[in-house]
């Protein structure tokens, strides 16, 4: 080592500006938010994704009231924020474009797709809340990405559609018919008799109404 080149690391300067460094490399590793569930869609030549972002708390699902006595043995994992990203079909990174804080809401799956005529984009986020009259559980939420004003805007929300709990959620065009339905399985429970359904849901958007396209029953037993 040349004569000087130790004292080159002892000097205040160098030590300042090796710490400050080390400092926002750390924050900016720290400061990345999990990604707990995402969806994409692609629409005229752009790709479109939302995504889940930030760890907020666990939720474990069991019954009350008529329901008392029933439980799920998957957790839920709610998220913070809702983040939607877009960026060109034929390639190019991921740019934000709208961040939305969510954890009052309670955010656990996300699903992305189109069911009508219209440009903007349905996401249907899955909540874990209490409403007013019902105790806590999975709520569908539906929005509508509108890529031309950047803006996501709240279509319905509510307590269910159909049964009183769904496990996951996606977008699939059922029907064939050109347009996406809303795909969730389902659990659902009748004095002693226990459902387990995949159900296709659409909307009339000018006064929304869960429209049941299609059932498929995936278990039916008695309920413990």
């Amino acid at each position: 080592m040349k004569a000087g080149q130790g004292r080159l690391w002892q000097s205040p300067v160098v030590l300042v500006l090796f710490f400050a460094f080390a400092l926002g490399m750390g924050f900016s590793f720290s400061s990345k938010k999990e990604i707990l569930d995402s969806a994409e869609y692609t629409q005229n030549g752009i790709s479109y994704r939302a995504a889940i972002e930030g760890r907020s708390e666990t939720k474990h699902w069991e019954g009350s009231g008529f329901l008392a006595g029933k439980s799920l043995s998957k957790p839920f994992i709610l998220g913070k924020e809702i983040v939607i990203y877009e960026k060109p079909e034929s390639g190019g990174s991921w740019q934000e474009k709208g961040r939305y804080n969510f954890e009052g809401v309670g955010p656990w799956c996300i699903a992305m797709g189109q069911m009508d005529q219209q440009e903007d984009i349905e996401v249907f986020i899955g909540a874990y809340r209490a409403t007013r009259y019902f105790p806590e559980g999975t709520r569908p939420y539906l929005f509508t990405w509108n890529f031309k004003e950047q803006q996501l805007n709240r279509l319905w929300s509510g307590s269910y559609f159909d049964a009183p709990i769904f496990l996951t959620a996606e977008f699939e065009d059922v029907d064939a018919d050109g347009f996406q339905e809303i795909k969730l399985e389902e659990r659902k429970w009748l004095g002693e008799e226990e459902f387990h359904y995949i159900t296709y849901y659409t909307y009339q958007r000018k006064s929304f109404q869960p429209i049941k396209v299609k059932r498929e029953v995936i278990e039916h037993k008695r309920a413990k």
